[in-house]
């Protein structure tokens, strides 16, 4: 079977042989208002702000795949961050971003 597999891969003009199963990703809902429990992402959150006390950063930006909590993990960036900075600012960035609002 691995030889008529050969084969045809190597007669044909295929881009794919196959294709990866899709990622299962579990999302962390959670408000990110309280005190609760960020699971994974605590050691992320601790690197964030780990690096904004470098005296020569003042800004951080976060990217990834739609769903995965970018959003609620900056919120409980901020919010660690205004008990220890002066000022804290936040601003969603989107494909198509609206400079009016950052």
């Amino acid at each position: 079977m691995v030889q008529e597999i050969e084969i045809l891969k190597n007669e044909g003009q295929f881009e794919h042989v196959s294709y990866r199963k899709a990622l299962n990703l579990i999302q962390n809902l959670s408000s990110a208002t309280g005190d609760e429990d960020f699971g994974s992402r605590v050691e992320t959150l601790e690197a964030i702000m780990e690096a904004l006390r470098y005296p020569n950063v003042n800004k951080i930006g976060v990217y990834g795949m739609a769903g995965v909590g970018k959003s609620t993990l900056v919120k409980q960036v901020a919010q660690k961050a205004q008990q220890e900075f002066d000022a804290v600012v936040m601003a969603t960035i989107t494909q198509n971003p609206k400079v009016e609002k950052i």
